[in-house]
């Protein structure tokens, strides 16, 4: 399958339009970091929102204060063995 071949006008519009999406996840990574955002909040958002509803849970939890990979992974762990057992 051969890549898609866009104008100039088109790579520059989709270079725009990601480094907007990585500074709106960075804002709200930082906000979570703060305790200006809530995870709940970022969560509801991100059923309306693809900006926020796009970024991985795993990454959420290890922007959250007291919380880094491993127990960011620790509560993964526990939330899919939940949703398997429901």
């Amino acid at each position: 399958m051969a890549l898609p071949t866009f104008t100039a006008e088109q790579r520059a519009a989709n270079l725009e339009r990601a480094a907007q999406v990585r500074k709106v996840r960075a804002d709200v990574k930082a906000g979570l970091k703060a305790g200006t955002v809530t995870l709940p909040g970022v969560l509801a958002k991100g059923a309306d929102d693809d900006l926020f509803g796009k970024i991985k849970v795993v990454s959420l939890l290890e922007s959250m204060p007291g919380v880094g990979k491993v127990r960011a992974g620790q509560i993964m762990e526990r939330l899919e063995s939940e949703f398997a057992a429901a």
